[in-house]
């Protein structure tokens, strides 16, 4: 099992579970050099190899051959008959939307024309026979082998696009639209739920309803929800603000109960508690690939779920002893009442002037005022840092529609000499609240260059080395780092050190093998020219010497 941001498939495509337990009860088949072929296709099969206890069969390999131009000795040719069938289907086809086309040229005299296409959102291919409806009429028709569909539609159309039983979708057409419809084909589609504090509900009732429960008499029964809790201490439970009440003193409170304390405290005096930042924005919530279910078939499973605000892919793939196998897929979204997500860059580079900028959303049916605030921080220390190009911009108010959302920007000067920056960003609406915040590292605007000069010295020899491009240095962004001396009484050694590095390759290709083979020889050479390196590891072999143990292994 497990559930990751579902934005990383818009990166890299997400491999499918799915299809992981088809053909699992085919044999081995190892075709890495067979392919068909006709006069008018050439198949080429890259079959990866099934497990099963099954003996291998002789691999019969086709090589060239003479095109027959589809003639078989046997009399039948089951290639060539495919390709008449896939003809004629394409034929019928292009012949129905013809005829579809005209249909609706004949219905809307005034209308105009519109094409588009209907792909699968998992591999970008094209879905073929899906139906294309106007709403409102008799007219359709359907995508042809490439995905493509054109109508004669009325100005302002709703089409309905359906493929399958239960996929669907709807849109308005405007003039000189090309609409691609992307269905997700190959897993269940159900419906979304929405995490809301620490339990779920489904995000049609998102908004000012109560949650329920089913008895086994299937008699619904209500209960309060309470959705948040402002920075007050105000309470909104279904939608709805609570009274408040207040308790004067403690003359209210009669009875005492052992190891309750009471506080007198100043009831006009309340501190204000800081809005909680969210920090943890792993991509990945978890990954578990071996769990196992209890005698009643229940898995659980312990998470700590990271704090973006975002849609998140849940897959579970389950399989029996005897290799029956079960595929579940479903999206969690995460979100609150009032949200903040700044778009940062991945990381800052000195010297450049960024302007950054966040999106504030309101998923209330009412406008709220948001007052927005952005601190910045050395990473190193949390001293505070001023880089704002304009001060005024670390504070900020805006007004949001219901159900809208509406950016707000600010614009950055990275000094020199900061190695990262953590920014804290939070929106206030009274009620509701947000805010993240993260590190950001700052990369130098520089290089680093390492320049070195051999000094070869001879036992009671003097020589004096100048270091030019030290001492003539013209550049007016070079600063120097560090200035090392290594020395060494037998240079060899240094060959003898890396050795290990050209000898330790992983794979067999040529240039590794070469590598190999070249350091084994001069090792060999090595040995044979300086047999005190051979005596030093020979001494350390016999005294169990950690010199010959990697860092690793020390």
């Amino acid at each position: 099992a497990a559930m990751y941001d579902a934005s990383l498939d818009d990166l890299a495509p997400a491999q499918n579970w799915q299809q992981q337990t088809q053909g699992l009860n085919l044999y081995y088949q190892p075709n890495y050099y067979s392919w068909n072929t006709a006069n008018f296709v050439n198949e080429v099969l890259s079959i990866k190899l099934f497990h099963n206890s099954e003996n291998f069969d002789l691999l019969i390999r086709d090589y060239e051959k003479l095109n027959l131009l589809g003639y078989s000795y046997f009399g039948y040719n089951s290639v060539y008959r495919s390709f008449l069938d896939i003809i004629q289907q394409r034929k019928h086809l292009e012949q129905q939307t013809k005829e579809d086309y005209l249909k609706s040229v004949a219905a809307f005299k005034n209308g105009f024309d519109i094409k588009g296409r209907v792909i699968s959102a998992d591999d970008q291919t094209a879905l073929s026979y899906a139906s294309v409806k106007i709403a409102g009429t008799e007219i359709s028709t359907v995508t042809n082998i490439d995905g493509y569909f054109k109508l004669h539609v009325p100005n302002d159309a709703k089409l309905i696009f359906e493929y399958g039983f239960n996929l669907k979708q709807e849109i308005i057409i405007k003039k000189g639209d090309f609409p691609i419809i992307k269905f997700r084909t190959n897993r269940t589609v159900l419906n979304e739920i929405v995490v809301v504090g620490y339990g779920t509900q489904k995000k049609k009732s998102l908004e000012g309803s109560a949650q329920h429960l089913v008895e086994e008499s299937n008699k619904p029964i209500s209960f309060a929800a309470v959705e948040n809790i402002d920075r007050n201490g105000n309470v909104i439970v279904n939608g709805k603000l609570l009274n408040k009440i207040q308790i004067r003193g403690n003359s209210v409170l009669q009875g005492k109960v052992a190891g309750v304390e009471i506080t007198r405290i100043n009831q006009n005096v309340i501190p204000q508690t800081p809005i909680i930042t969210r920090k943890n924005f792993n991509e990945t919530a978890f990954f578990y690939p071996q769990l196992k279910t209890n005698e009643k078939g229940e898995i659980l499973i312990n998470f700590t779920m990271p704090e973006a605000l975002t849609k998140w892919r849940f897959k579970a793939l389950a399989q029996t002893p005897d290799l029956k196998f079960a595929y579940f897929e479903n999206e969690v979204i995460t979100q609150k009442q009032v949200m903040i997500s700044a778009n940062m860059p991945r990381f800052l580079r000195e010297g450049d002037t960024v302007t950054v900028s966040a999106i504030v959303a309101n998923l209330n049916t009412k406008k709220v005022s948001v007052k927005t605030a952005l601190q910045l921080f050395n990473a190193m220390n949390m001293q505070p840092v001023k880089l704002l190009a304009d001060a005024s911009e670390a504070n900020q108010t805006i007004e949001i529609a219901a159900n809208t959302n509406k950016p707000v920007s600010f614009k950055l000067i990275i000094p020199k000499g900061l190695d990262a920056l953590t920014y804290r960003l939070t929106a206030d609406a009274g009620k509701y609240s947000d805010g993240e915040e993260n590190t950001l590292p700052v990369l130098p605007n520089a290089m680093l260059v390492t320049e070195s000069v051999p000094m070869m010295v001879r036992p009671n020899q003097t020589k004096t080395f100048t270091m030019k491009k030290l001492l003539h240095n013209q550049s007016s962004t070079l600063q120097n780092k560090t200035l090392t001396l290594e020395y060494t009484e037998n240079p060899a050694w240094y060959a003898v050190q890396a050795l290990p590095y050209l000898m330790e390759f992983p794979y067999e290709c040529s240039e590794q093998t070469f590598n190999r083979y070249f350091a084994n020889s001069l090792a060999t050479s090595l040995l044979k020219k300086l047999p005190v390196v051979q005596q030093v590891f020979e001494r350390w072999k016999t005294s169990d010497s950690k010199e010959l143990l990697s860092n690793l292994e020390k």
